[in-house]
């Protein structure tokens, strides 16, 4: 038998999106209402850009973007949106085979 927990998040809740640099681990955090870009690298200098600017995963990220904060104030609509995510336990649970 198996258990799966999950977290299911109203897209209105989302407040900002997160970005973590692998090499400093400094975090740029960028509200919703006002993200319309991600950034493209680190001020520190990684010597591996995050992604090209107006690349793919850069266009794709925008557009991300847009839509979270274009879905998170839709409220007149007949159905309420939402993002499903597994719980972090349950996962690594999964995954090593338990």
């Amino acid at each position: 038998m198996t258990i799966e927990t999950k977290t299911t998040i109203q897209i209105s809740d989302v407040k900002a999106i997160e970005f973590e640099c692998k090499t400093c681990h400094r975090i740029v955090s960028l509200p919703i209402e006002v993200a319309k870009e991600p950034p493209f690298e680190c001020d520190c200098k990684n010597p591996r850009q995050w992604m090209s600017y107006g690349g793919e995963m850069y266009s794709a990220l925008s557009g991300l973007m847009t839509l979270l904060g274009r879905f998170g104030k839709v409220d007149n609509e007949p159905f309420a949106m939402r993002l499903v995510i597994t719980e972090l336990s349950a996962r690594a649970s999964r995954d090593s085979g338990a």
